[in-house]
């Protein structure tokens, strides 16, 4: 999974595009994997992949979203915590998310 996010932060959105659809339906599998590990490498891949693809990222933002909400409460609800760095690597998505819509949200967000 964090392969998968290295290259596409390596090759950038021109050259990776093409691929988006498929990578990001590929870590958003991983991401509800039931290991700790997994999770985190494909949600810090989707963070890699959201960040470097900025706006090509526009129609992943909605699935992906969803993908952290329901990451994060499933958990809650259950009672049960989420790691560290599941919910770190789950911020940094969030955040890469926002510079997909506006830049100007992802700058002040790290602010």
């Amino acid at each position: 999974a964090l392969a998968l996010g290295c290259v596409h932060a390596q090759l950038g959105a021109s050259l990776c595009t093409p691929h988006l659809p498929q990578s990001v339906a590929l870590l958003h599998t991983l991401a509800r994997d039931s290991h700790d590990a997994v999770r985190e490498s494909a949600i810090h891949a989707l963070f890699l992949i959201a960040d470097s693809a900025g706006g090509a990222f526009d129609t992943h933002i909605r699935p992906t979203m969803s993908l952290v909400t329901s990451l994060l409460l499933t958990d809650s609800a259950a009672g049960a915590d989420q790691p560290d760095g599941v919910r770190r690597a789950a911020m940094r998505l969030v955040r890469a998310t926002l510079g997909a819509i506006s830049p100007e949200l992802s700058r002040s967000a790290s602010e």
